[in-house]
């Protein structure tokens, strides 16, 4: 802990990070029920009632979102959305049968599982989580 305290005061040589917080969310559209095309949705600095609102799984009609055009390979879509400080969630109940075709779960998967030949995960993009 002091360790962590004294980097983040920029101390032992290393420079003070300036980060925002952002979150990037893989969303599909609902009713169009396509599984294998999603959007980016960024949200800067996200509030605490939103961060504890999106759940992944969860459906919502989202109003005030700001549109640009992808920037990089995205594979998916051609335009990302960005929240903006109008952006409002609007939770809905989805129906088991639609969510059951357009959402997929996050697994725990070993290392060795990304060698196999036949692994495809969703979008080409895997999370990572481990320790330095």
């Amino acid at each position: 802990k002091k360790a962590i305290d004294s980097d983040e005061q920029g101390q032992n040589g290393c420079c003070k990070r300036n980060v925002t917080p952002v979150w990037k969310l893989r969303i599909v559209d609902y009713r169009k029920q396509e599984k294998d095309k999603a959007f980016l949705l960024s949200i800067w600095r996200p509030l605490s009632d939103v961060c504890s609102l999106l759940k992944e799984g969860s459906r919502f009609r989202i109003y005030h979102l700001a549109t640009s055009q992808c920037k990089g390979k995205s594979g998916t879509a051609d335009i990302q959305l960005t929240a903006t400080k109008k952006t409002q969630y609007q939770q809905l109940q989805p129906a088991p049968e639609i969510l059951a075709q357009i959402y997929s779960p996050r697994q725990v998967l070993r290392f060795s599982d990304f060698m196999d030949p036949f692994f495809q995960p969703p979008f080409a993009e895997v999370d990572i989580v481990g320790y330095v």
